[in-house]
């Protein structure tokens, strides 16, 4: 596989994963994944000095990741957590920016995550 089908692999693969507006730059997999693949491809698809082995083995991984393979592989018996939060509630909590009820503040990580556990136990 040549170098510029192995960008435009990378290319689909970042075009399926979207970056998550509630999430900081730094802390986003999206944003990880775009700057990842910028380092890797600095002249895009026209790059030649990469290791073609290392290259493939993150195409194939991301690809699994992106297909939702583990996910059903191994699917979960519950949709909720030890907390009883749901994956919608976690992903809320680990945000970010404020959700539509919280106030501009900065809260901190335990406030959102015992804020979402009050609401999973009324």
């Amino acid at each position: 596989m040549a170098a510029a089908s192995r960008y435009r692999k990378f290319c689909q693969i970042l075009e399926q994963w979207p970056v998550d507006a509630n999430m900081s730059p730094s802390r986003d997999f999206g944003v990880f994944l775009r700057n990842k693949v910028t380092t890797l491809f600095p002249q895009g698809a026209n790059t030649s000095t990469f290791s073609e082995t290392e290259c493939d083995r993150l195409l194939v991984s991301l690809d699994r990741l992106c297909s939702d393979y583990y996910k059903n592989k191994y699917p979960r018996r519950s949709d909720f957590s030890v907390t009883g939060a749901n994956a919608e509630q976690l992903h809320m909590a680990l945000a970010d920016a404020p959700g539509p009820a919280e106030p501009a503040a900065k809260i901190s990580l335990m406030e959102k995550i015992r804020t979402a556990f009050k609401s999973t136990t009324e």
